[in-house]
């Protein structure tokens, strides 16, 4: 997969990587079975409002009358205003029965057969009916491809979340449709709203420990010494005084035991993946070189990548990459080769 993003940043293909990990396919998002006519009343009645209150009243529509145009052109202003839909919006509805009712306006049928510019182009005819309301249409309803809603807030957020600092209209990646690519920054935020990141501190033997962990307390960063917390995805960090004991229990075993406590790889490029599994089985009190985890994996001139899949590693201690060193001496640490030294020496092994 990942010749697919070649161009894009570590991070952001990670970002990325974590979401399509932890989200659904859009292939496998089954469309409602509503009429197009009833998808068009949703959509009116959703705009400028929540999820929660567009769905109540749209509730209360369907308990008014049968959602066709022939009834609801027979519904007063003041029995719709009644359900909660405000004037403008009744007049949207009103103008999309008249249109549904003289033959103007788009079928399924006639959909199959055009393009996605032709099916917005019919759908704006409708008053209230705008270009984002015609291309949530086109996923929703068509499961058209190649439709980049770059107006939706919801995927302004989401790709912000994944893609900081990248141009949302001239985006796009190799091997994923637009389409999809818009359903994972929608999941983006869902993930965001489910999994916030808490963040607090371990001390142990003078070494100052910051841990990030979920609500699982799954650990999902140690940052060791003064570094902080350098990226926010997927979730909001909220820093905790006190770290749970299950998480603080994993990082002292680590620390000071002659086992690795189990616990969870996190996400990486499935290089990283090896190479952090390959440097969990180095046991307490031994070292390997880059060069031998190199040739463990099979790939003998490797270790200098192996090198940067030990710099990229978000678990320090509980996947020790301080016991693989250089040929020649210590090698690098990402929070300095004098706390590798002390973490060595601490196990009895000194350089």
């Amino acid at each position: 997969m990942e010749e697919n993003f070649v161009m894009m940043s570590r991070a952001h293909w990670q970002n990325f990587r974590k979401v399509k990990d932890w989200a659904s396919s859009f292939e496998d998002y089954i469309p409602t079975r509503r009429s197009l006519f009833e998808s068009l009343i949703s959509s009116i009645v959703s705009q400028q409002l929540s999820v929660k209150a567009a769905q109540t009243i749209f509730k209360r529509l369907k308990a008014l009358t049968p959602l066709k145009a022939e009834a609801l052109v027979k519904i007063k202003d003041k029995d719709l205003r009644a359900v909660g839909i405000s004037q403008q919006k009744i007049s949207y509805i009103r103008d999309l029965s008249s249109k549904a009712l003289s033959g103007e306006l788009l079928t399924d049928r006639e959909a199959k057969k055009l393009t996605d510019e032709q099916i917005i182009e019919k759908l704006i005819k409708v008053k209230g009916l705008g270009r984002w309301s015609a291309q949530m249409i086109l996923i929703f309803r068509y499961k058209k491809p190649n439709v980049w809603p770059t107006d939706d807030l919801g995927v302004q957020k989401g790709f912000s979340l994944m893609f900081p600092g990248e141009d949302i209209e001239r985006f796009c990646l190799r091997g994923v449709s637009q389409t999809q690519l818009a359903w994972y920054c929608w999941k983006a935020l869902d993930m965001r709203e489910e999994k916030n990141i808490y963040k607090g501190e371990v001390n142990y033997q003078g070494i100052r420990v910051q841990v990030c962990w979920n609500k699982q307390n799954e650990i999902l960063e140690i940052l060791l010494r003064d570094k902080e917390v350098t990226a926010d995805f997927p979730g909001s960090v909220i820093k905790k005084k006190s770290v749970p004991s299950g998480v603080a229990q994993q990082i002292r075993l680590a620390l000071k035991s002659k086992r690795i406590s189990k616990f969870k790889i996190p996400q990486g490029s499935p290089f990283q993946q090896k190479v952090w599994q390959e440097i969990a089985k180095i046991p307490y009190g031994k070292t390997k070189t880059y060069k031998e985890l190199a040739q463990a994996l099979g790939m003998p001139k490797a270790y200098r990548a192996v090198a940067n899949a030990c710099g990229a590693n978000p678990l320090p201690l509980l996947i020790p990459c301080h016991r693989v060193v250089g040929s020649q001496g210590l090698g690098g640490f990402s929070a300095g080769v004098e706390l590798k030294q002390s973490l060595l020496q601490s196990e009895k092994v000194y350089y």
